[in-house]
């Protein structure tokens, strides 16, 4: 895969933790600060997470998983409007990115 679709797949994983992020603290009806208080995480580190400025490390992305009482995975779920160009290409960097960043069970 090239630098151009792996840089592009990881804006949208990105873009996706933005939303994902923000649609399930609402859904509890949490603001930012009340997260950042359930997972012992800086109010500012959220606010990042939700405006894309930053990306969570494993750890940080477990946390803010387990207060929303959520799969970490589901912060990460694709739009299911994106269809890459090559599916399969897509998958092993999805794969990739998942091996590299997320802890095993």
């Amino acid at each position: 895969m090239s630098i151009c679709n792996t840089i592009e797949l990881l804006s949208i994983l990105r873009d996706a933790l933005s939303d994902r992020l923000k649609e399930f603290r609402e859904k509890v009806g949490w603001t930012q600060h009340d997260l950042a208080a359930a997972c012992g995480m800086s109010t500012e580190a959220i606010r990042g997470y939700e405006q894309k400025r930053r990306w969570p490390d494993p750890e940080e992305l477990e946390k803010m998983a387990n207060a929303l009482s959520i799969r970490a995975i589901d912060l990460l779920m694709l739009p299911q409007d994106y269809r890459p160009a090559h599916p399969k290409e897509a998958l092993h960097v999805l794969a990739e990115f998942v091996e590299k960043n997320l802890p095993k069970a």
